[in-house]
Formats: structure tokens, sequence, C-alpha cells
């Protein structure tokens, strides 16, 4: 029993090594089953590395390859955060993500561009808005008072008929005169109203509107013993609210009328803000030095087969200016592999040659149209000639 053990350890051995002796001979005639390299035999330069036999550029950490390109997606408007997201007019792309931008005079506010300098609503900062009766002016929310009324410290008054500012600021009437119609008297006229120790016309004063004590609040005036909202020079009423429509993004030019997000209301009009390296061309930001129909300047465009470089046109990549005209001269008859290199008649530019140009149905061999479903020397294919008697029937020798 032993020895069979032993006989049958000596045989697995024995199969062992004729399994590595046979597989050191397979792997010495070259019979590896390992795939071809594609890049064995091709050499890139030093800012590129072969990848599937084929030599693409080396991009840095911030950026990525995009049609064979190396951009830097963190700053890239046309390639915004990754390949082919481009921002909007408008914005610019910052650390990959697209964002608006506003002019030195323009604060970003709730994704607006507005003045802060005149926007009621952000009056010297975001979201601090003037109260009712006040404008925006250099920054700061100040009171106006509505028609003939004056600014007497901090309030607005009637002067006509106020008994501390009779006529004027801080000129106060004595004690038992009323004020009328600016100078203090002791009675009231026939055509005004006696409202304790003042004289005022009813139909128009805002302090006595209709009747005594019955008040305007400080955005209104008086018409006809009515309550009105007026409001002062240089602003219209818009559902209510006073607002100027020369500088307001929401009521620019008339009530209603909104500019978009990326626009500012400039004397009425929504213009578009344009971040660095941009020029508003009739209300589109463009970059001068790309553009195809603005191409240096506003509505300088680009002629066929040419593309906009620094701020010219040039012809594309793989054509040639002849005449003033970018031209390929791979496939051009008129300038056929150079300019003003013209095919004969019949003949038509292929890969920048001349080559006669057959029906259909012939292909091209050496310069003769050939049907090749029947032609016996070029049966299938130019130059496939059928041997030992056979004859080509629909491209196949037999």
């Amino acid at each position: 029993m032993q020895a069979k053990r032993e006989l049958a350890l000596k045989s697995q051995h024995f199969r062992m090594g004729l399994l590595i002796l046979w597989s050191t001979w397979f792997l010495s005639m070259g019979c590896s089953t390992a795939p071809p390299d594609p890049c064995k035999d091709v050499t890139c330069d030093a800012n590129s590395t072969c990848q599937q036999g084929t030599c693409v550029p080396n991009c840095t950490d911030v950026q990525a390859l995009c049609n064979n390109v190396c951009i830097n997606i963190q700053t890239d408007t046309k390639n915004c955060g990754q390949c082919g997201n481009l921002c909007r007019e408008g914005e610019v792309c910052e650390q990959g993500a697209c964002k608006l931008t506003c002019p030195d005079t323009a604060t970003l506010c709730a994704n607006q561009c507005v003045d802060t300098q005149t926007n009621n609503q952000h009056c010297g900062a975001c979201d601090k808005a003037c109260s009712a009766g006040e404008t925006c002016k250099g920054g700061a929310c100040v009171l106006v008072c509505p028609g003939n009324l004056a600014m007497c410290g901090q309030a607005c008054i009637d002067t006509q008929n106020n008994p501390k500012h009779c006529g004027g600021c801080d000129k106060a009437c004595k004690a038992g005169e009323v004020c009328s119609k600016g100078a203090c008297q002791p009675n009231c006229p026939s055509s005004q109203t006696q409202c304790g120790s003042v004289c005022v016309d009813t139909q128009t004063d805002a302090g006595h509107c209709g009747a005594c004590d019955a008040a305007c609040k400080s955005f209104e005036t008086c018409d006809k013993g009515a309550c009105e909202l007026r409001c002062p020079t240089g602003q219209v009423d818009c559902n209510g609210q006073c607002t100027d429509k020369l500088t307001d993004n929401n009521h620019c030019g008339g009530c209603g009328k909104t500019c978009q997000s990326w626009e500012i209301c400039d004397q009425g009009s929504c213009k578009a803000i344009c971040s660095s390296g941009q020029t508003d061309c009739s209300g589109t930001c463009v970059d001068l030095q790309s553009s195809l129909t603005h191409c240096g300047a506003c509505k300088t465009s680009c002629k066929t087969n040419e593309t906009c470089e620094k701020g010219q046109c040039v012809c594309e990549k793989n054509t040639t200016e002849c005449g003033g005209v970018c031209i390929d001269t791979q496939r051009s008859s008129d300038h056929c592999g150079a300019c003003n290199t013209k095919c004969p008649t019949g003949q038509v530019c292929v890969s920048g040659a001349c080559a006669t140009r057959c029906k259909i149905g012939e292909t091209n061999c050496a310069g003769s149209c050939i049907d090749t479903q029947t032609n016996s020397n070029h049966c299938g294919a130019c130059n496939n000639l059928c041997k030992g008697g056979t004859t080509c029937t629909s491209g196949v020798c037999q």
C-alpha cells in the first residue's frame, strides 16, 4: 500500500515538471496571449502622453481634457466646472461655478445688480429699504416733502398755516394768533377753517384733509379734501409706491418693466452687465477676441472657413488663404493642393489631388473609371485580378 502511494506521488511530480517545461517553451516561442501595446511605436513630446495609440496633452489638476485641449475648468466661461458647461451672458466662471458679476457702480443684491446710491429697496446696502415718503440719495434714505410742504427740522411742514412755522421754518405766531396763507392773523378768513390755533383749507391741507385732524400719511397730499399719493419730482407712482423709473430694476422706464438678473436699469433702459473681457454689442455681452460675429469690434463678422483669434479673423486650421478667401485645398476643384491649381473639366479634388469623377457604380482606378462588379482586372477593388480563367461576377472572381 505504501509503495502505491509513493508511485502515485512520483507520477504527479513528473506531470507537473512536464507542464512547467511546456509553458516555458510556449512563452519562449512568442505565443503570449497578452494584447498588443497600441503605444509601442508611438512617440509623444514632453507635454503629452500616449493613450490607446494617440498622443493626448498632459493636463494639470485644475484642467480637464475638452476636445483634446487642456482647459482650466475653474475659470473658463465655456467649460465652467466641466466640459461644455457654458456660463450665461454677464456671468464669469469662479472656482468652477458660473457667477453674476456687477460693474463697479453696482452691487449684487438678491441676484440683481443695483445702484445702492439711488435704489429705494437697497439704499446704502442690500435689503436696506427706505420707508414710505423717503427716497434714496447718496446711499442714504432722506425724507421728501410732497407738494408745497417745507422741510423744517425732520418734519414736512405747511408754512402757509402752521403757527410755529408761519411763512417759513421757525417763524412762530404770537399767542392767540392763527397762521393763514403764511401770515399771522387774529382770525381765519372765510375760505379757511380754524382747527385749534391753525387756519387751514381742508380741501388741500394734508394735516386736516376734508376735516380738522384728518391727517394724510407722510407720502400723501390732500387734493379736493381727499388724501392721494404724491411722489416727489423725478419719481412716479407704481402700485402705490414712489419709484425712480430711470434707475429702478423693477420699474425700468415704466411701471412693471423688470430688468433681467444680469441687467441694470440705466436712464430708463435695461442694459447688459458685461464681465471683464467682454463688450456690450447691442445688448449682448461678447468677447471681441473670439466672437465670430463681433471679431475685434461689434458687428465685424468673420467669413466662411474663418475663425476669430485675438480679435482678428484668420483662416481655420487645415485651410489656406487664396485671394483673400480661406480655402480647403484638399477638396477645392479651383485650388486643389495649392492656390489657383484648378482641376480639368470632369475631375474633382480628392485629398489635394485632381481625380476623375466617376459616375455612380464606378470606381476611379489609376485615373480610369471601372465597374468593379464586372471587370476581371479590378474585381471588387482596384488591381484585384481574376486568375485561372475565372471571370468577375458581382465583384467576385468565379
